[in-house]
């Protein structure tokens, strides 16, 4: 998915502070491995903008008063929708220099960009989902799985990307199953500037 209108960025007085330090950071994961929480706290510690193609994805979905799965079977019949969002994310890329990107296919769109990929225990992911969306345990199983594999056929028909999950599209891989979202933000800035770490 392509990129929305970000949050929130700096401010004109914090412009001095970060134009020695611009960095392009993407972050993947499957749902309930904390992409959202760990973007927006990276993106606040780094003072730049942040972007989470997952929460336009659902925004999207309630404003045509669609579930989640409603609208990415919609997603399946018309790919246009698709492709002018992920051609947003690629223009975004392009034209901005300080961000952090929530979103399953950035680091693709946005190649030089610091690559990150989060893992997370199976069981807790679908816990964590199941609470997010306020929906019984089988059903978030259910539709997590649905999801992704969904997006493996798509990404596969669309773009030509065999495994869009696979570890060698990241520069670092960390795990989310009980590792506090400080912990991770943290060791996600060691390879961004490694010489204050």
């Amino acid at each position: 998915m392509g990129a929305g209108a970000p949050e929130k960025g700096p401010s004109l007085e914090d412009y001095s502070l970060l134009r020695t330090n611009m960095t392009k950071v993407t972050i993947f994961g499957f749902a309930g491995t904390g992409t959202s929480s760990t973007g927006r706290m990276l993106a606040q510690e780094l003072r730049c903008e942040f972007v989470s193609s997952g929460n336009i994805f659902r925004a999207e979905a309630a404003k045509r008063g669609l579930s989640l799965i409603e609208f990415t079977q919609l997603t399946s019949t018309d790919s246009s929708y698709d492709k002018v969002l992920d051609q947003r994310m690629i223009d975004f890329g392009k034209d901005h220099s300080h961000f952090v990107v929530e979103s399953w296919l950035a680091y693709h769109f946005i190649p030089d960009s610091k690559k990150i990929k989060l893992v997370c225990d199976l069981d807790e992911r679908i816990e964590r989902v199941a609470r997010r969306d306020k929906i019984p345990l089988e059903q978030a199983r259910k539709d997590t799985a649905f999801r992704e594999d969904f997006n493996r056929k798509k990404y596969k028909s669309l773009y030509g990307i065999e495994d869009y999950a696979d570890d060698s599209h990241f520069d670092l891989i960390l795990d989310t199953t009980t590792t506090p979202i400080s912990k991770i933000v943290a060791k996600i800035k060691t390879i961004i500037n490694p010489k204050k770490t």
